[in-house]
């Protein structure tokens, strides 16, 4: 699993931009990054005033 994880991470376009949708993490730090950025993502949507 951790290699098809990894493949997908290969198979994306460059250069990355910020519209892009986050995907599959290859590693527990890309995971917990993720983590973190659907929390914030969650704060701003209650609470307009951290955009």
């Amino acid at each position: 699993m951790a290699f098809t994880l990894m493949r997908r991470a290969m198979i994306r376009k460059m250069p990355y931009t910020e519209d892009m949708r986050p995907g599959d993490t290859a590693n527990p730090y890309g995971a917990s990054k993720a983590m973190v950025e659907r929390m914030l993502t969650d704060i701003q949507k209650a609470d307009p005033r951290w955009s």
